[in-house]
């Protein structure tokens, strides 16, 4: 019980901010390439100013209506072959080639896909308040240089904003978010500097 804490990845990866700052059970918290802003996020990928953030938000209001009119909800591609042309929620050829390729091998029941709904929920999803809450935590952010999928301008901004003394902005040069997902070096990489911030606040304080 006094050795809890949480690591997450991506979308997960800004849970373990959120636990970092409302659950006192975590003694230590890791943060990999984590989602900040949900709505910001998706109006820099998505392109602001060339329309495909205004076709996606339109969709999003069509969708919510027909829900909430008792008809079910639609679908969008996860991601696209052609995101300039094709409305999905993540619009890189990096994240579709990846994917693709991984529902062949270790994910047979990746279906390629998500809800509309489940698109909007992540454009309400957010960090922000949270951070300032983190005063004691350990919380080590690793970051990937020139992440494209969770900008890094904005995690650097949330590290800013985390109270906690004990923290760590740890970075990975010349790499993508998709390519901690891919590569095996990458991965590693990320893992041993994961692992000494366990080590010094969850194995080594407790001995």
């Amino acid at each position: 019980a006094n050795r809890i804490g949480v690591w997450g990845i991506s979308y997960s990866g800004g849970h373990a901010l959120i636990l970092a700052a409302i659950d006192p059970r975590v003694k230590c918290a890791i943060a990999n390439i984590p989602v900040i802003d949900g709505y910001e996020s998706m109006r820099l990928v998505h392109g602001y100013g060339m329309g495909r953030f205004a076709a996606l938000c339109r969709l999003i209001d069509e969708d919510r209506e027909r829900r909430f009119r008792g008809k079910k909800g639609g679908f969008i591609p996860h991601n696209s072959s052609d995101p300039n042309t094709e409305i999905c929620t993540w619009p890189f050829k990096t994240s579709y080639e990846f994917f693709s390729r991984v529902s062949k091998t270790i994910a047979p029941n990746y279906k390629g896909r998500s809800s509309i709904e489940s698109t909007e929920l992540l454009m309400s999803y957010s960090v922000n308040d949270y951070l300032k809450r983190i005063y004691y935590t350990p919380v080590q952010m690793l970051i990937v240089e020139g992440d494209e999928h969770t900008p890094w301008d904005l995690q650097v901004e949330a590290y800013g904003r985390i109270a906690s003394v004990r923290k760590e902005l740890a970075d990975i040069p010349k790499a993508t978010h998709i390519g901690l997902y891919a590569k095996q070096d990458l991965q590693v990489r990320a893992a041993k500097r994961n692992a000494e911030f366990v080590r010094k606040f969850l194995v080594d304080a407790e001995s």
